[in-house]
């Protein structure tokens, strides 16, 4: 691919998860860990970028934000935009819509955003125009109770005002059905990977009149209509030569569950968990102590260390979204701590808060992505500085099953596979 891709995402997490689609398929991509920092990312030899706005909670500045990295990235020769969005339409996604449309169209004029947040290996689904996830409206959810974004119908016309719904239909019909519309946002109707197929090829057909919308199932969908790439493939870092370092911030149950199946398996038997409580992590100047605390533990053995908080446990809301970006700004530089007096193998990231918090705490501006380590869950490698070559895996709070991060601990080191 001759010119540049970007991908556009509202948190880290889900910049990770969607570009690791365009890495498995061979293109050479790079993920900016901020707005601030992606002019020096779209210097590197790559075909894809993909950076994160940070704005899901904010719809405030969303659209402004959006529009912001877009404009930035068009003196890179952009060809395609995939504006990346979640997959149960959790926070600013029609601000980030109205962004994407006002950057996009001031080049391309007739452009229109087609939307589909469907990601079927992941259960969520768009049917008669409402998002299902498993069969059950998404406001009936976890992501329907979130603490920081509820989702508050199922119903996509309500959640995206203006929007004209259609069903999936045969991809020149579909093509033909989006470019008469007078709406400027169009939602599609998705229950498969071959209706993705479907809505991948009509975007295709319409070129830059198509924004792309949606999660990482659409992406999946969107890798086969590009041109094949020539870029070398990057060697595997994996397996790993030491313990993992695990930083979680996610307030979703799914990912909390997660670390308590593995500590509760053989493998994570040994593990080292420090998991303060959230008062702990509000009280004033308690960060001293609690790197004592730390230090005592990360002397005790040689294990994985994992290091948790919950902020959902205390609050929600308004007050949860403030809390998880004390906590991960805390627990940020008890990772960093953890990583000077340690040698680890692995950053195990599980929350966008968290997994910004501590790479900016070490600074490190891009990663390399390279492959998924299991569905919806990226493998890369940090690109240049102290920590040049250190895997990270990050993780969105919603994804995978129970075990998942029993199996993907087996991935990064095999003797951790009796589980």
């Amino acid at each position: 691919m001759s010119t540049s891709l970007l991908v556009v995402a509202d948190d880290l997490t889900g910049a990770n998860d969607t570009s690791v689609t365009f890495a498995r398929a061979g293109f050479a991509t790079v993920l900016a860990l901020s707005p601030d920092t992606l002019p020096e990312a779209l210097q590197a030899e790559a075909e894809v970028f993909a950076v994160s706005t940070d704005c899901r909670p904010l719809p405030e500045q969303a659209a402004a934000a959006t529009a912001a990295v877009i404009a930035a990235a068009h003196a890179r020769d952009l060809a395609c935009l995939y504006l990346k969005i979640d997959s149960t339409m959790r926070g600013s996604v029609a601000a980030q819509i109205e962004g994407a449309l006002t950057a996009w169209r001031a080049v391309h004029s007739d452009a229109r955003a087609v939307v589909c947040p469907a990601y079927p290996a992941m259960g969520r689904t768009i049917e008669n125009g409402r998002l299902l996830v498993s069969g059950v409206p998404v406001n009936d959810t976890p992501s329907g109770r979130d603490a920081i974004c509820p989702v508050p119908t199922a119903d996509m016309a309500a959640l995206l005002p203006g929007a004209l719904v259609i069903p999936c239909q045969e991809v020149h019909a579909l093509a033909d059905a989006i470019r008469q519309s007078e709406a400027e946002v169009v939602v599609v109707d998705a229950r498969s990977d071959d209706d993705l197929r479907r809505i991948a090829e009509a975007i295709a057909l319409l070129g830059h009149g198509a924004i792309p919308v949606g999660s990482a199932g659409l992406a999946n969908a969107i890798v086969a209509t590009l041109p094949a790439t020539t870029a070398q493939a990057a060697p595997d870092p994996l397996p790993i030569n030491a313990p993992a370092l695990l930083l979680v911030t996610s307030i979703h149950d799914t990912s909390q569950q997660q670390v308590d199946a593995y500590i509760g398996s053989t493998a994570g038997a040994d593990a080292i968990v420090f998991s303060p409580h959230p008062a702990q992590l509000l009280a004033p100047g308690s960060l001293p102590a609690l790197t004592a605390q730390l230090q005592a533990l990360l002397v005790s053995g040689d294990g994985t260390v994992i290091i948790r908080a919950n902020p959902a446990r205390i609050a929600s809301g308004a007050a949860a979204e403030a809390l998880a970006k004390t906590f991960a700004q805390q627990l940020a530089a008890l990772g960093k701590h953890s990583l000077k007096k340690r040698r680890f193998g692995a950053l195990v990231l599980f929350g966008g808060d968290g997994s910004a918090a501590l790479l900016h705490a070490l600074g490190v501006t891009a990663l390399r992505v390279l492959r998924p380590i299991a569905e919806g869950v990226p493998l890369a490698t940090v690109r240049g500085g102290t920590y040049d070559g250190l895997v990270v895996i990050t993780k969105s709070g919603g994804f995978g099953a129970p075990d998942l991060l029993c199996r993907m601990m087996a991935d990064l080191n095999p003797k951790e596979a009796h589980v």
